[in-house]
C-alpha cells in the first residue's frame, strides 16, 4: 500500500516531520513542518505492515508510536527506523524530537493503529460472513459452539478466540508468544490468513479490552452475540457502566443483534442500541422468558443435556452433548448466531448434538471425573473442581 493511500485513509496530516523538529501547538506536541515530505514523496514509499511494537518491525512497516502510561513509543522511533521502518504514525513529535522519515500525524493513535492494520491488509472481513461473541461469561464456548455449528453445515469457517486461533483447517494454533490477547495488525492477519485459507465464515470472540483498546475496530461483523454481563474487569473499565458501554461496542457495529432477555439490566439497554442504524434482533432465553429462541423440558444426564428448542422456525428435540445447565443459554446463544447467517433448525439441531466429538470441540475432566463440559470456566462456580484441559480430536 502507498503511505499516500495510507496517509489519506487515516485522514493524517502527512506534513509533520522528516528530519527536523515539528512547529508546536498549544500542547507542545507537533502540528506543521514547513519541509514535511511531499505527496510525490510519500507515494514513492511502498507499506507492507504496522505495528506498535518496534521490536516487531520488519522492513517497509510504519511503526505507530502509542503514547502508553509507562512508556511513550516516540522514544523508540530510531529503533524501529533501524529495523526498517519506513514511517511513523502517532499523535505528534514531542518537543525537540526529530523522525528521519515520514511522520503522519493523527488525532487518535490506536483507531489509527486498526484502520492502518486493516487498510493494508485488504480489510479481509468484508470477504466474510463474521460472528463476533461477547459476554462476561460463556463467550469461549458459544465461540466454539458457533463454530462447531457453521463446519457442520458444510460452511469452511475460522476462529479467532482466547483459546488462539483456528483457519478452516481445523488445526489450533497460537499468535506469536509476544502477545496474549492479539492487537489489530495480528487480528487482521489472521482473518487475512483466514480469507486466503478459503474461509466464507469468521468467529471472533471479542473480549471487552479488544472493543475498548480498538483491537478489533477494522472487523466488519455481520452478527454480534451477547452473552451477559457481570461485575469483572473493573479494574480496567472502572465502572459497571463503562464495562458495559465497551462491550456494547460489538453490538452497535453489527448488522445483527443476539440478545440475552435473561440477562436484566442490560438488554433493555441493548436493544436500542443494536437497532438505532436499522439493525435487526433477535433474542434468547434459557429461563423461560418470551424470546425468539427458547428451551423447554431442560433434563441433565451424566454426559448430556436435553431440552426441546423453540424458535422462529419451529420447535425440534435437541441434545448437547455436554454437562452444566448454564450452557443451555451458550447453545441458544450460538444457534440464534448461526441461524442469522442463514442456517436451518434442522442443521442446527443435528450440528448441536455432535459437538465434543469433532475436531475444534473441547472437554476437561475434573480430578475424580471426566466428561465434556464448558470451554469457559467462568461459567463454572468458582472452586467447583480442579480444571484440567485437554484438545478433542
Amino acid at each position: 500500500m502507498r503511505l499516500s493511500d495510507l496517509a489519506a485513509t487515516l485522514g493524517a496530516d502527512d506534513r509533520a516531520g522528516r528530519g527536523v523538529p515539528d512547529d508546536r501547538d498549544s500542547d507542545g506536541h507537533g502540528d506543521r513542518a514547513a519541509d514535511g515530505p511531499s505527496d510525490r514523496d510519500l507515494g514513492d514509499i511502498e507499506v507492507t505492515g504496522v505495528s506498535h511494537q518496534a521490536d516487531w518491525i520488519h522492513p517497509g512497516d510504519a511503526f505507530v508510536a502509542v503514547r502508553g502510561a509507562r512508556f511513550d513509543g516516540h522514544t523508540f522511533i530510531a529503533d524501529a527506523v533501524a529495523r526498517g521502518a519506513v514511517a511513523v504514525i502517532g499523535e505528534g513529535l514531542p518537543e525537540g524530537a526529530t523522525c528521519p522519515v515520514p511522520y503522519l500525524r493523527v488525532d487518535a493513535v490506536r483507531p489509527a493503529l486498526a484502520d492502518a492494520a486493516t487498510a493494508i491488509a485488504g480489510r479481509p472481513s468484508d470477504a466474510l460472513s463474521v460472528i463476533g461473541v461477547t459476554g462476561t461469561d460463556g463467550k469461549t464456548t458459544t465461540s466454539c459452539l458457533a463454530l462447531h455449528l457453521l463446519r457442520a453445515c458444510g460452511r469452511p469457517t475460522g476462529l479467532l478466540s482466547t483459546i488462539g486461533y483456528e483457519l478452516p483447517d481445523g488445526v489450533l494454533r497460537q499468535p506469536p508468544s509476544h502477545f496474549t490477547t492479539p492487537e489489530a495488525p495480528q487480528v487482521q492477519q489472521i482473518l487475512r490468513d483466514m480469507v486466503q485459507a478459503g474461509a466464507s465464515d469468521a468467529v471472533v470472540e471479542s473480549s471487552s479490552h479488544a472493543l475498548a483498546l480498538d483491537r478489533v475496530r477494522g472487523v466488519d461483523y455481520d452478527v454480534a452475540v451477547w452473552t451477559n454481563l457481570t461485575g469483572e474487569h473493573l479494574d480496567f473499565h472502572g465502572s459497571m457502566e463503562q464495562y458495559f458501554a465497551d462491550k456494547a461496542r460489538l453490538v452497535q457495529r453489527a448488522r445483527h443483534g443476539v440478545l440475552n432477555v435473561d440477562d436484566t439490566p442490560w438488554f433493555d439497554q441493548l436493544v436500542p442500541l443494536a437497532t438505532a442504524d436499522g439493525g435487526t434482533v433477535s433474542t434468547y432465553s434459557a429461563e423461560g422468558h418470551d424470546a425468539d429462541w427458547r428451551a423447554t423440558d431442560v433434563e441433565e444426564g451424566p454426559d448430556a443435556i436435553t431440552f426441546t428448542v423453540h424458535a422462529p422456525q419451529g420447535s425440534a428435540a435437541a441434545r448437547l452433548p455436554m454437562i452444566g445447565r448454564f450452557n443451555v443459554a451458550n447453545a441458544l446463544a450460538a444457534m440464534a448466531g448461526v441461524a442469522a447467517t442463514g442456517v436451518g433448525l434442522e442443521e442446527l439441531v443435528a450440528g448441536l448434538a455432535s459437538f465434543g466429538g469433532s475436531r475444534g470441540g473441547w472437554r476437561w475432566s475434573s480430578a475424580a471425573t471426566a466428561s465434556r463440559a464448558s470451554s469457559s470456566t467462568s461459567h463454572i462456580p468458582h472452586r467447583a473442581w480442579r480444571r484440567r484441559w485437554r484438545r478433542c480430536g
